[in-house]
C-alpha cells in the first residue's frame, strides 16, 4: 500500500468504485485502467476521452491499459479524471452504439458496459432466430459459456486489427468487422443470410459465398455465443455456433429451403429428404 500510495499522483483517495487512477511509471505519468479488475473492453471505454490509443503498462506487478498525461498537464488538473463531466455522443456513430459514449463520469460509463454487450447479443440472437424461423429451423439459446469463447476471438480481432477466423475452431463460427459508423447488428446478419442467393438447393454443400448463411439456419445447431470487441476504428462481432453447421455429407436434411414452409408452424425433422 506505501508504494502504492507514492506513485498515486493525487493526494485523495479515489473512490473504490473508480475505474481509473493516475500513476507514474519511468518518468512518465499516466491515466491508467487495472486489468486486472475490468477487462479490456471497459478499459479501453473508458480512456476513450483521454487518447485515441491507450498503451499497455506493466506496474508493481500489475496489468495496466493506459493514456500518457502531458507534461503541460498539472498533478491537480480536472482535466485528468473526471467524476462528474459529461461527454458528448460521436454523430458519427449509429444510433445503437451512441449510448456507449453518452454518459455521466467514466465510473458509470463502465459500470453499463455489460449491459450494452448483453444488449448486443439479444439483437443478435433475435435475428438469428427470425432467419432460422423461415427455413424451418428451432430458435437459438444464448450459451453463457460459449459467449466467453466467442468474446476471446472478438477480443483478440480488435486489438490486432485483423479480420480472421480462428486456425482450429471447435465450433462453428461466424465474423465480421465493420467501421464504428457503418454497426448495426440487423445489417449484419441480413448481410450473412442473404448469401441465400448464392446457395445451390440442387447441389447442397459447402461454400465460401454462402457458409454465413448455412450456418445461421443450420437446422441441428442448438446454442449460439456471442463476442464483441471494439478498437479506434472498427467494431467486431464473433458469432459461435453448437453443435457447429457447414458439416459436409449433412447439408441436404440441415439447410432447408423457404419454399417448403407452407404453414408458419412448421416444423419440418433433420432426417426428412429435401426434393427440389
Amino acid at each position: 500500500m506505501e508504494n502504492e500510495n507514492k506513485d498515486a499522483l493525487s493526494s485523495e483517495k479515489s473512490p473504490k468504485n473508480q475505474p481509473l487512477q493516475l500513476l507514474q511509471h519511468n518518468d512518465a505519468k499516466f491515466i491508467a485502467c487495472d486489468l486486472r479488475s475490468r477487462d479490456l473492453v471497459k478499459c479501453r471505454s473508458c480512456l476513450t476521452p483521454f487518447c485515441e490509443k491507450p498503451i499497455k503498462v506493466y506496474h508493481n506487478s500489475r496489468n495496466y491499459l493506459a493514456c500518457s498525461i502531458k507534461r503541460s498537464l498539472s498533478e491537480n488538473s480536472t482535466r485528468s479524471l473526471p467524476t462528474n463531466g459529461t461527454l458528448k455522443p460521436n454523430k458519427k456513430l449509429s444510433k445503437s452504439l451512441r449510448h456507449w459514449y453518452d454518459y455521466q463520469g467514466c465510473a458509470s460509463l463502465c459500470k453499463t458496459s455489460k449491459k450494452v454487450i448483453k444488449g448486443i447479443r439479444l439483437s443478435v440472437l433475435i435475428e438469428h432466430n427470425k432467419y432460422r424461423k423461415l427455413h424451418g429451423a428451432g430458435p437459438l439459446k444464448m450459451d453463457y459459456q460459449l459467449s466467453i469463447y466467442a468474446q476471446e476471438w472478438a477480443d483478440h480481432l480488435a486489438e490486432q486489427n485483423l479480420l480472421e477466423t480462428r486456425p482450429h475452431p471447435i465450433y462453428g463460427e461466424n465474423i465480421m468487422c465493420v467501421r464504428r459508423s457503418l454497426f448495426n447488428v440487423e445489417q449484419i446478419i441480413k448481410l450473412w443470410y442473404q448469401e441465400k442467393y448464392n446457395y445451390d438447393y440442387l447441389k447442397p454443400g459447402f461454400d465460401l459465398y454462402t457458409g454465413h448463411f448455412t450456418q445461421i439456419v443450420w437446422w441441428e445447431t442448438e446454442f449460439l455465443g456471442v463476442g464483441v470487441a471494439s478498437n479506434d476504428t472498427r467494431i467486431c462481432i464473433v458469432c459461435n455456433y453448437n453443435p457447429p453447421g457447414n458439416i459436409n455429407g449433412h447439408f441436404q436434411k440441415n439447410v432447408l429451403p423457404r419454399k417448403l414452409l407452407i404453414e408458419s408452424n412448421m416444423e419440418l425433422p433433420p432426417s426428412q429428404d429435401i426434393k427440389t
